[in-house]
């Protein structure tokens, strides 16, 4: 189940991939009445965060080497333990509150809240000669079923239902996977992949379709995508360059189930910065109404049905490292 954070309806997750390590430190705060006002948190300077994530019961964030719990709503975090030495790619947590760790020597699983883990390993493919990584840079877990995406290429959509002993390629892509997420009501897979705009896998990944009217032509591996909570119809996405923002990149929403994509106008130009921000962030409210898309230039909200700004200033003046819903609460990571 995890989720891009949060008691949640949907995961939201996305490769690493470069670049991969986070610089500087940020602060979590955390809004209960949509982002007009902010509290701060117990994390207070937090170095090389990577993302929130969502158990049944609590939020989740994780950063390079650590992992981190709040259950109160986002005020106060504590530290999960996690095996030494690990470099996290992903993390999810499932329906029975399961850890499931994603790093370059395969999957640490937890049933205990960290108390004690089993260790999911993966071994190098060679290919032509060269020696590629098959380990997970993308974890998500729904209905006992295991999917992942490996950091080595970052091509193929694998799924596992015997907790990580057999492996089976569930699709493979013609580009890059760069985000994928996961409705955890439906069970609804949505991705993101260069050539191929938007693909979306029902059945438990037995069937996949493509849609990319209005992205085409876009290399769309490297963003960011969202399921509504309230409607797998809704979805969004963002597209962004590597290294400086184009016309064509920026924030899409789509209310036909990813068949098709409509630009969200007014949000500035953002590229995919080299201090982490990696482009947009995106998290839906929980009645699906409202997306918050943030970037380095603020956090903005966008009204989901008419897909237009609410506010054409940014509702948080402050450069976004990463976005989280719990509850009715909406997390922010930003420095």
């Amino acid at each position: 189940m995890n989720s891009s954070v949060l008691v949640p309806v949907f995961v939201t997750l996305a490769l690493m991939g470069s670049p991969q390590e986070r610089q500087g430190a940020v602060a979590v705060r955390f809004s209960k009445d949509a982002g007009a006002t902010w509290e701060a948190t117990s994390l207070a300077e937090l170095p090389d965060f990577r993302r929130f994530c969502a158990g049944p019961s609590s939020s989740f964030l994780f950063t390079k080497n650590s992992l981190f719990r709040s259950r109160d709503g986002g005020k106060a975090w504590d530290s999960i333990r996690i095996p030494e030495r690990l470099s996290l790619n992903d993390v999810d947590i499932d329906a029975k509150g399961t850890i499931h760790l994603a790093h370059s020597d395969g999957i640490s699983v937890s049933v205990d809240d960290g108390k004690n883990w089993t260790l999911i390993p993966f071994k190098a493919d060679q290919h032509g000669g060269f020696s590629v990584s098959t380990a997970p840079g993308v974890v998500a877990v729904h209905d006992g079923a295991i999917f992942i995406v490996t950091a080595g290429g970052g091509l193929i959509i694998k799924r596992s239902r015997d907790s990580g002993k057999t492996w089976d390629a569930v699709h493979e892509a013609k580009g890059y996977i760069g985000a994928m997420t996961i409705a955890a009501k439906s069970g609804m897979i949505a991705a993101l992949a260069d050539n191929d705009g938007c693909i979306i896998g029902k059945d438990g990944g037995k069937t996949w379709t493509r849609g990319d009217k209005g992205i085409e032509g876009i290399n769309v591996g490297g963003g960011a995508i969202a399921i509504s909570p309230a409607d797998d119809l809704q979805l969004a996405c963002a597209v962004v360059d590597t290294f400086r923002p184009r016309p064509s990149f920026g924030v899409y929403r789509s209310v036909d189930g990813g068949s098709s994509w409509q630009k969200v106008d007014g949000l500035p130009a953002v590229g995919w910065q080299t201090d982490g921000a990696k482009g947009w962030h995106l998290e839906f409210s929980g009645d699906g109404k409202t997306l918050f898309a943030g970037s380095t230039e603020g956090l903005f909200r966008v009204e989901v049905r008419e897909g237009k700004l609410r506010e054409k200033e940014p509702i948080l003046k402050a450069p976004v490292r990463g976005l989280g819903r719990t509850g009715d609460a909406l997390l922010v990571a930003s420095p």
